[in-house]
């Protein structure tokens, strides 16, 4: 038989492909399976499906079938036979050349320590540092330790660059807090799924430099609210679950953050609050502790630092330092609405979150923190830095009501501390020195009536506020200008006749409402009291009228008050002057403010408007309430006043004049009552016979 090179050759390639579907692909198929298994990471298969050399695979695979189901029909044609062949075949060992690679890739990926090197590449970035953690925690699974610190470091690297130093930067650097990426989040909550127990990943169970490079002692960030949250965390999940090991791991990490970046802080950096807030974490630490009835670990925590002499950045030491703390979670969990409690991140495993965690954690506090003043007396003759006296008391509060609260939290804690005291404490915790309770409570009592005694002596004799009374003195300078402005000043009348007249007022002033002992304002009482006084100017100027001739007066319902004046003859010659400005009467000429009732007002010759000026006077003991001011006052001796009242007083001298031959006036009063709404007003006289004109 002749040799058919196209028939002979299409075969050879058939089956070459048949080979390759029949056996190569499910060889495939079952090692991207067993990659899954191998490394318990779904990350890492999907990794490998992503891979150029599998994703060619597959295409040629596709191509090739296409190829091989048109190729018969194609030579059929007997039309460019080689041609089809050729390609054909070039595919083929395409397919076979990439299934070489295919297969040296899987046995890349079958091996760690290569597939490290292949996942690392270039640089650690966000798509592969998750697929380095999925490594390590396969090379802790195996106990390649090696493997797993290579795999972790690279890691901590990726977290360690975002905290954004470098190489250059000055020593005393003060960076702003990190925010960290969402991929560093997945990083923290993978680690923490490890913390329950230790069921094979012995580092991933207790090795803790998640925390060393989060508390980055070379760094210059300050840490951020985010970092604690986290740490928090993985705190909660190693205390809920009794992993010692990791929690001792920690407390050495914070510790030592502690004594390096916050032993000597200047009163105006920013690192001084962050020292206040990381120390008041770790007593929240330590009511987890107390949560979870981990009291004996508190024997190792209780005296752990690495200082000489003895530095303690997370355990308040000295009894300032435990009010300084307690005022902080007081603030923290009580304030309204509790959102800085719940911004904080705190909450215990074991409890359901809700409107009342905050009030739990509060009494966790405490009880901590009443641990703390009995462990006062081991601090005594320890070689403390900088620390004199660890029973010295705090001054104070400044204000009233934290006063008087904290005299409520030292009630409390004396409960806290009896209790403890009647639980044998000093055996669950051998290393801390024994004392008697009433020693504790004498403390307790001591700060508890200091504050009460100095609350008494802040009501009994408080201080002006100097912002408060420049507020006040302004508010009222601001206020007393509107004084009279609506009061006829201008007009000059020969031959007039006047009358001066003295207006005075005081007004109580309850001197604490404006010291800093109270967190309110001056709550618009300036703007209240120059109301009240120029009532009083408006009046003194309907007093002045009233003692004039009275021509009539009348009572006339609001809805008749046009119609009347209407029908009485009302003109230009006339003016209007009435104690309200009410809708009925909107071109009165002097509109006055007396709160008078019921409102009445006053019919008189336009050019016969009795006119008010506010006079200056001398008197030594009030002065003008601005310069060149007419109206006096004493608010100035208010600045130094001690005493729980104060009498401010107010005084103004007005002087009053109307034409030698004023005519009089004519008195109407607005009748609002009801009954009386719809009587009618009968016109007896008019304006021309009132005032006995022609």
């Amino acid at each position: 038989m002749p040799f058919d090179f196209t028939n002979y050759t299409f075969s050879g390639l058939l089956s070459i492909l048949a080979s390759l579907y029949g056996v190569g692909y499910p060889l495939i198929v079952q090692n991207i399976g067993q990659i899954h298994t191998q490394y318990d990471s779904e990350r890492l298969s999907k990794r490998f499906v992503k891979e150029p050399i599998y994703r060619l695979f597959q295409i040629l695979m596709l191509v090739n079938m296409v190829a091989a189901v048109l190729a018969p029909f194609l030579l059929l044609q007997q039309k460019f036979n080689l041609c089809i062949i050729t390609i054909q075949a070039i595919l083929i060992v395409a397919l076979v050349g990439d299934s070489i690679l295919l297969f040296r890739l899987i046995l890349t990926y079958h091996e760690g320590s290569k597939l490290f090197a292949l996942v690392r590449g270039e640089k650690i970035d966000k798509d592969n540092v998750l697929d380095l953690l999925d490594l390590a925690i396969y090379a802790d699974s195996h106990h390649h330790y090696r493997f797993y610190f290579d795999c972790m470091s690279d890691v901590f690297a990726y977290i360690v660059k975002q905290q954004g130093d470098k190489p250059d930067q000055p020593f005393n650097t003060i960076l702003p807090p990190v925010f960290y990426d969402e991929v560093t989040s997945k990083i923290v909550l993978k680690i923490k799924d490890f913390l329950k127990s230790d069921d094979g990943h012995h580092y991933m169970y207790g090795n803790n430099d998640i925390v060393s490079v989060m508390y980055n002692q070379n760094s210059a960030s300050r840490l951020s609210l985010q970092c604690h949250q986290w740490m928090w965390i993985l705190l909660s999940e190693a205390v809920a679950n009794n992993n010692h090991s990791w929690f001792s791991q920690y407390w050495q990490f914070a510790d030592s953050y502690a004594s390096i970046k916050y032993l000597v802080v200047g009163c105006d950096s920013p690192l001084n609050h962050d020292r206040r807030m990381f120390m008041m974490r770790h007593v929240m630490i330590g009511a987890m502790l107390i949560h979870h009835g981990r009291i004996r670990w508190l024997n190792e925590t209780f005296f752990y630092t690495h200082s000489e002499p003895e530095y303690y950045g997370l355990i308040p030491s000295r009894f300032g330092e435990i009010i300084l703390v307690l005022e902080m979670i007081d603030m923290m969990c009580n304030d309204i609405g509790s959102r800085y409690y719940y911004q904080q991140g705190f909450y215990f495993k074991d409890q359901m979150g809700g409107v009342k965690a905050n009030k739990f954690a509060f009494k966790e506090a405490l009880s901590y923190l009443s641990l703390l003043v009995i462990r006062l007396w081991s601090m005594e003759g320890r070689n403390l830095l900088g620390m004199h006296d660890v029973f010295a008391l705090p001054a104070s509060p400044n204000m009233l009501r934290d006063e008087e609260r904290e005299a409520q939290l030292m009630d409390m804690i004396k409960g806290e501390v009896k209790r403890w005291m009647d639980k044998h404490v000093f055996d669950e915790i051998p290393r801390m020195s024994a004392v008697e309770y009433d020693k504790v409570e004498k403390l307790l009592d001591d700060y508890k009536n200091q504050c009460i005694s100095d609350k008494q002596e802040k009501e009994n004799h408080p201080k002006v506020n100097s912002k408060k009374f420049e507020m006040f003195k302004e508010e009222m300078i601001e206020g007393m200008a509107n004084v009279g402005k609506n009061l006829p000043s201008k007009n000059e009348y020969e031959g007039s006749v006047s009358e001066e007249v003295i207006v005075e007022k005081e007004e109580v002033l309850k001197t604490i409402e404006y010291s800093g002992y109270l967190d309110i304002g001056v709550n618009g009482v300036p703007s209240a009291i120059c109301s009240n006084y120029k009532f009083d100017i408006d009046r003194a100027y309907v007093g002045f009228i009233e003692k004039q001739k009275c021509l009539g007066g009348f009572f006339v319902p609001r809805a008749q008050i046009r119609s009347l004046l209407d029908g009485m003859g009302y003109n230009e010659q006339y003016a209007i002057i009435v104690t309200e400005e009410f809708a009925e009467l909107k071109d009165a000429e002097v509109v006055l403010e007396t709160m008078y009732r019921p409102i009445y007002f006053y019919v008189v010759k336009k050019d016969e408007i009795p006119s008010i000026r506010m006079m200056a006077m001398d008197n030594e003991s009030l002065k003008p309430l601005s310069v060149g001011g007419v109206i006096y006052t004493n608010i100035d001796d208010f600045q130094l006043h001690q005493e729980p009242q104060f009498i401010m007083k107010l005084k103004t001298k007005l002087k009053f004049s109307k034409p030698k031959e004023f005519s009089g006036f004519v008195r109407f009063v607005v009748d609002d009552n009801y009954l009386r709404r719809n009587v009618k007003v009968k016109v007896e006289n008019t304006f021309t016979e009132l005032f006995g004109e022609s």
